[in-house]
């Protein structure tokens, strides 16, 4: 699942033309895919897996790695910094709501969420907004919310960019090179880039200029649902975690040996002001 919403969070992130910008002037997406997915698999995972030490430590590390993704939109000379608020806000805000739309479609009916979980799961996810550097006050915390912002940003914020079609122009035809992984994912990463499309509204995808192909897609997304079945309910799973990078089986498996999620662990909003003081100076 995570595959299907990382891929629609790259895509709607650069949405933003500032967002598109970093992207395109300081990620390693084309020369090193797989470095830059285990990168971003390891702060979720520490951050999910680990304890409250390591999830803090990560979030420093990549607000840290973030303080140097700073520049100008080509396309109107605006100046951008990535690690303000605002700019942190659309990609963390439409990473959380595409991972939910990517469950809801392909969870089993009986594992989705209903209202109130929802609402849960946006409440709680502002403790990974505040390890990010995000006080939790900019934070949209509810379904209600989240879609007021998603609205709201949609009529000012996102725009096409040259730098939004590249990024966009990776996923719907992935390059061969580097052979590893790209040559040996590259049929699989077209099915999941398609399904993660999907799940977007129509608006959307004519931002970047794709047709909705609904009888083809939705055989797509059956086929992406029951691969997805498959290595969820067999021993694929942990098979796969190799990819995210040397630590992930290690932190998913002592965090499930000590049977982490019984309870809610207390949580102390403190990094996302402390972070925002020390990149302004205060």
């Amino acid at each position: 699942m995570t595959a299907v919403a990382g891929i629609r969070g790259s895509i709607v992130a650069v949405f933003d033309p500032a967002g598109a910008a970093g992207v395109d002037q300081h990620s390693t997406y084309a020369s090193d895919p797989l470095g830059r997915v285990q990168r971003s698999n390891m702060f979720f995972l520490q951050v999910v897996f680990g304890d409250t030490v390591a999830a803090e430590k990560i979030g420093h590390w990549l607000f840290n790695r973030h303080q140097k993704v700073n520049g100008v939109v080509p396309d109107s000379g605006e100046p951008y910094v990535a690690n303000v608020p605002e700019t942190l806000l659309w990609v963390y805000v439409t990473g959380w709501h595409g991972a939910l739309e990517c469950f809801q479609r392909f969870a089993p009916k009986s594992e989705r969420l209903n209202a109130g979980e929802i609402d849960q799961f946006y409440r709680e996810s502002l403790i990974t907004a505040d390890l990010l550097g995000i006080p939790p006050q900019y934070v949209p915390s509810d379904s209600i919310e989240v879609q007021d912002y998603l609205r709201e940003q949609g009529k000012t914020l996102i725009r096409p960019t040259n730098e939004m079609r590249r990024l966009v122009e990776f996923f719907l035809r992935p390059p061969l090179a580097p052979a590893w992984p790209l040559l040996a994912i590259n049929p699989f990463l077209k099915m999941v880039t398609y399904s993660a499309l999907s799940t977007l509204p129509d608006e959307w995808l004519d931002l970047i200029e794709v047709e909705r192909h609904r009888r083809r897609w939705a055989i797509n997304d059956a086929v992406v649902k029951a691969a997805l079945g498959a290595a969820y309910s067999s021993d694929l799973l942990d098979s796969f975690l190799v990819l995210a990078g040397p630590e992930a089986w290690g932190y998913r498996h002592n965090a499930l040996r000590r049977n982490s999620f019984s309870e809610p662990v207390p949580y102390e909003f403190k990094q996302g002001e402390m972070l925002q003081q020390r990149r302004a100076g205060g």
